[in-house]
């Protein structure tokens, strides 16, 4: 059975491939493996699902994740709203794909903790400072509609 693991960037997905391929899956980053493959995306990337069994979308908080993808982009702080744009962007065209979506902070429960090492692999992700709600709720619309997503996984923002 292939599967295909999605996310947008700085979702936990470094996180989840080498989990699956220290429990024994052949999965590629960002190409495909025997067993399927994980894939960050953006929400105007092309990537194909036909072929994989089961398709799983991977989210993490978005107070984390929105901050790193801002400072892998290059974007300035003015910018911030371009960058919540493309998360929910490619959280809702993930989640409409996908057969199931996960944090990636729950993925914890479900492996043993010497597999679970969340941020560890991310060379971005250290030393971002989470990002103030307020900052979502001063977007109007846009960071309302990210707030109700990240509520929708389960976030308590």
């Amino acid at each position: 059975m292939k599967i295909l693991v999605l996310g947008a960037p700085f979702s936990g997905l470094r996180c989840m491939f080498n989990m699956l391929k220290l429990a024994g899956y052949d999965v590629g980053f960002e190409k495909p493996g025997k067993d399927g493959m994980v894939r960050t995306t953006l929400f105007a990337d092309e990537f194909y699902i036909n072929g994989y069994a089961r398709v799983y979308h991977i989210v993490s908080n978005p107070l984390l994740a929105i901050p790193a993808l801002s400072k892998f982009l290059k974007r300035k702080e003015h910018q911030l709203f371009m960058t919540v744009d493309d998360w929910v962007k490619t959280n809702n065209r993930l989640r409409s794909l996908s057969d199931e979506t996960a944090r990636i902070e729950n993925i914890k429960n479900d492996w043993p903790s010497e597999m679970f090492r969340p941020k560890k692999f991310s060379k971005f992700a250290i030393g971002i400072k989470p990002m103030p709600i307020s900052k979502l709720q001063e977007m109007g619309d846009l960071g309302m509609a990210a707030v109700k997503l990240a509520t929708s996984y389960g976030y308590e923002l």
